[in-house]
């Protein structure tokens, strides 16, 4: 079913006031729509993490050196870091249609050269590449497509259904890597576990291909046009809020608009950053969080083995413990933030304490180590959830500071129905894919250069501390 011009897809679709561009809240959350945006992210989350639990079978068996094994994670952030922000405004002119369709097809692609050249390193790496320029459309057209269909009321929900995309992915991956085994035993298969691994996300592609077509051609996800655009709540950062800002930027004395006496950067940049501090402030939190928590992820059940001396079907079952944890408080937390937790000191203490289960890694015991596992889950559920709510919460700030005039304090119940787009969440997304290209690369490296795994856990809770004071200076931005 095609779209004529002005009329809005029915997952974007949203109420005006008749005088203005204030949007208003839908009448009801479409679950259909939200599905769907929360299939496409645990599916790049899946594909992602499929690799950590059989990445000792896998350096077992082709010997990859450890430089180009920690590339086969991080290629999937190098690709987003390149393409985030133009998909995302390509995203936003086109709609998702043909963005779908490209990461299906690109999918299929990287799944299939990776089951027929992966004793290749360098194919496995092109493979990876692929999968992750689905990642990084996935990861963007997810998050927005759910949103939009979320009405207010549950939208903290939805955000909490949303961070736990990465722990879903994971969780499906490691338990499908524990089944596998006793799958080829059952079935008497002559492929390795990672091939059976690989063979099921082809599958999966092809089911999600499907839904794809069945919702951009009879649901018309993301297919606006026209007067729609300018309608559409998933805009609202962009067009409404964002153009005030850049208004009252214009409009502010030159002195006040100005960049500083004596600045290199250009003015434009200069106006560029300072309307957009906040959202850079949450991608450099996200980019280094991400890199702390995929080193972590990458490299656990490597760990486990090499240090624990623990079997690799024992390693990822004491992989997916923290994960567990941390899915659940995903939910909790989108819970908590509807019923008025206090976003920013929540994300703020999550931080400090995730730093502090690094810090204290090299002097735990058995016991006291499955302990900080749990508060590292504890931990690693809330900020996610956090993080993807900081663009809803960055754009109800700017949209107030344009009808008010003034900064306002932030406050969860308080605020306008504004909802944040494509390009914020690709904004985010950078900062994270930094973090997750650098991350897994840093731990051997680190390794490399201190000698240990301990030594290295105390540089990596450094940078989560670091990531804590770039929430502390986004809290005080936002006053």
């Amino acid at each position: 079913m095609s779209l004529s011009a002005g009329q809005p897809s029915r997952l974007n679709k949203v109420a005006t006031h008749p005088g203005g561009n204030q949007p208003r809240d839908r009448d009801h959350t479409d679950w259909r729509g939200v599905s769907f945006g929360l299939a496409l992210s645990c599916y790049v989350a899946f594909q992602q993490f499929k690799l950590p639990p059989v990445l000792p079978n896998l350096l077992q068996e082709f010997h990859y050196s450890r430089s180009l094994a920690a590339s086969f994670m991080s290629v999937y952030a190098l690709v987003g870091l390149l393409a985030s922000v133009p998909l995302g405004l390509w995203l936003k002119r086109r709609g998702y249609h043909r963005g779908l369709l490209l990461g299906i097809v690109s999918a299929l692609i990287g799944l299939v050269l990776a089951l027929g050249l992966a004793r290749f390193g360098l194919a496995l790496l092109l493979a990876r590449g692929l999968e992750g320029l689905t990642y990084a459309i996935f990861a963007i057209a997810g998050p927005a497509i759910a949103t939009s269909s979320a009405r207010l009321r549950d939208l903290p929900l939805v955000t909490g259904l949303l961070a736990g995309w990465i722990p879903v992915g994971q969780i499906g991956a490691g338990l499908l890597a524990l089944a596998t085994p006793s799958w080829r035993s059952a079935w008497g298969l002559a492929l390795a576990d990672w091939q059976v691994i690989w063979l099921v996300a082809l599958a999966l592609t092809l089911l999600l291909g499907a839904w794809c077509w069945r919702f951009s051609h009879h649901q018309n996800v993301g297919m606006e046009t026209g007067a729609a655009k300018t309608a559409s709540s998933v805009m609202a950062d962009t067009v409404a809020a964002d153009r005030g800002t850049a208004d009252e930027l214009v409009h502010q004395p030159a002195s006040k608009s100005a960049p500083p006496t004596g600045l290199p950067m250009p003015a434009g940049l200069w106006r560029y950053a300072h309307r957009r501090a906040a959202d850079l402030l949450s991608a450099g939190i996200f980019l280094l969080w991400s890199g702390q928590y995929f080193a972590f992820m990458t490299w656990l059940t490597q760990y486990l083995v090499e240090q624990h001396h623990l079997q690799p079907q024992q390693a990822v079952l004491v992989y997916l413990l923290p994960v567990v944890v941390l899915l659940g408080f995903n939910l909790l937390t989108g819970w908590a933030l509807g019923k008025g937790l206090p976003l920013l000191p929540a994300l703020l203490v999550s931080l400090v304490l995730q730093g502090l289960v690094w810090a204290l890694n090299p002097v735990l015991d058995d016991g006291l180590g499955i302990v900080a596992l749990l508060v590292y889950g504890i931990c690693a559920g809330v900020i996610p959830t956090c993080l993807f709510h900081l663009p809803h919460l960055i754009a109800a700030h700017r949209h107030h500071h344009q009808q008010s005039g003034h900064s306002m304090a932030l406050n969860n119940q308080t605020r306008a129905a504004v909802k944040a787009g494509p390009e914020a969440f690709a904004t985010l997304m950078t900062g994270r894919n930094i973090g997750v290209f650098c991350g897994p690369i840093l731990v051997p490296q680190l390794i490399g250069w201190l000698g240990s795994w301990s030594l290295a856990a105390f540089a990596i809770a450094a940078l989560t501390w670091a990531a804590a004071a770039l929430a502390y200076g986004l809290g005080r931005q936002l006053r």
